[in-house]
């Protein structure tokens, strides 16, 4: 099961591009057999750099 919401980005956005622009970051976005997802090649998590306040405790942000 998941789900997926949507918000608007904060107003360091151009910050976090940068950040996004480390390849560390970014890991391959696999669907459930394990395989590369379609148009999806990548996925990095975003969380740590943006405030969940008022989301729920275990929330997180890919992009």
């Amino acid at each position: 099961m998941s789900y997926s919401v949507g918000f608007t980005l904060p107003f360091h956005t151009p910050e976090l591009d940068k950040i996004l622009t480390d390849e560390n970051v970014w890991k391959p976005a696999l669907d459930a057999d394990g395989d590369i997802r379609g148009a999806a090649v990548a996925v990095a998590e975003i969380t740590p750099l943006l405030s969940m306040d008022g989301w729920p405790k275990d929330m997180r942000v890919m992009v």
